[in-house]
C-alpha cells in the first residue's frame, strides 16, 4: 500500500510540474497545439540566431571596408558563418512542420538560400576578385532582406492568430 501511495504522489508530482497552466486553471493541450509550442518556440530561437548572423555578416562586411580586417580573416569567418547557416537550413529543411507553420517555413527556408547564395558569392568573390560577383551578392542581398521580412512578419502573424495555449 505504502508503494501505491509513493508512486501516486510521484505521479501527481510529475503531473503538476508538465501541466501548463492558466489563470490558476490547468490547460489541457491537444497534440497538435503541443507541437506547434514546440515549433514555435525552435523557430523563435532559430529565427534569433539566424538574425545575429545576418548581422555579424554586416558588422565583418563593414569592418573590411574600413580596412580593420584583413580579407584571409573576412574568408575565415564568413567561411564558418556560411557552414553554420548551411547545417541550420539543412536540419530545418527535414523537421515536422505544423499544418499551419508551412508556408512560413517554406518562404524562411527560401530566405536561408538566399543568404547562403550571398555568403557563396562573397567567398568567391574574395578568392577571384572578379568585380561581376559584386552585382550578384547585391541582388542576393536585396532579395534575401525581402524575404526573411517576409517570413518574420507572416510567424508573428500566425502566432499572434492563434493563441498557443
Amino acid at each position: 500500500m505504502q508503494v501505491i501511495g509513493v508512486v501516486l504522489l510521484i505521479m501527481i508530482t510529475i503531473g503538476f510540474f508538465y501541466t501548463p497552466f492558466e489563470s490558476g486553471r490547468a490547460v489541457v493541450l491537444s497534440e497538435e497545439l503541443v507541437n506547434e509550442r514546440r515549433y514555435v518556440e525552435r523557430m523563435q530561437v532559430q529565427i534569433r540566431e539566424f538574425t545575429e548572423k545576418t548581422l555579424e555578416v554586416k558588422e565583418i562586411n563593414e569592418q573590411a571596408n574600413q580596412g580593420r580586417i584583413v580579407p584571409m580573416r573576412v574568408a575565415q569567418n564568413f567561411s564558418t558563418i556560411f557552414q553554420n547557416m548551411s547545417d541550420d537550413y539543412n536540419e530545418l529543411s527535414f523537421i515536422e512542420v505544423p499544418e499551419r507553420f508551412r508556408q512560413f517555413h517554406v518562404v524562411y527556408l527560401q530566405s536561408m538560400a538566399l543568404k547562403g547564395a550571398s555568403l557563396n558569392q562573397i567567398l568567391t568573390y574574395l578568392e577571384d576578385k572578379d568585380p561581376r560577383h559584386l552585382a550578384t551578392i547585391e541582388n542576393y542581398n536585396t532579395l534575401f532582406v525581402r524575404r526573411y521580412n517576409e517570413a518574420v512578419n507572416l510567424f508573428n502573424r500566425l502566432v499572434s492568430e492563434k493563441p498557443l495555449r
